[in-house]
């Protein structure tokens, strides 16, 4: 399920503008790391990019799918939609319901905005991404090349 918000959700702490420099920022950095699309899992980075302190990724994971020219875009768990919608810039939001299908989401989104090869980047050593959840991506998406972006965004 995907849905896309239009409007900057009331009382996030900065201006539109700020979170467009900081998502910027990001995409600006992609280069020294050699990669084309990030997916990141950190709570903390993802309150830094939309405003959402992503409190709900300690049980399942978030995936904020970073890349050029595609909209921004989260994975979230179905219970958690609404609630990081009213805390979010505008996003993308696809949603899973079960654990089991969180990989199998992501990986079908990626596909869908072409990031299904390249060299794409995950925080390997930070909260949020499991072994078995860069495992799961690598083999559902066999094109990628797997990047440590653990330092990428500066949070």
């Amino acid at each position: 399920m995907a849905n896309t918000q239009s409007s900057l959700a009331p009382g996030l702490p900065f201006s539109e503008a700020e979170y467009n420099r900081r998502w910027q920022a990001v995409l600006d950095r992609f280069q020294e790391f050699g990669v084309d699309a990030v997916i990141s899992t950190f709570s903390r980075n993802h309150q830094y990019l939309t405003g959402h302190a992503a409190s709900g990724s300690y049980a399942r994971p978030y995936y904020l799918i970073i890349a050029p020219h595609v909209p921004r875009t989260n994975i979230v768990r179905l219970f958690d939609e609404w609630n990081v919608r009213a805390e979010s810039i505008p996003l993308k939001i696809h949603t899973y319901h079960q654990l089991t299908e969180a990989g199998k989401v992501c990986a079908e989104v990626m596909r869908s905005l072409g990031l299904d090869r390249g060299r794409v980047g995950m925080e390997l050593d930070l909260f949020g991404m499991t072994a078995r959840d860069a495992m799961e991506l690598q083999e559902l998406l066999p094109n990628i090349e797997v990047v440590d972006v653990s330092r990428l965004i500066l949070t």
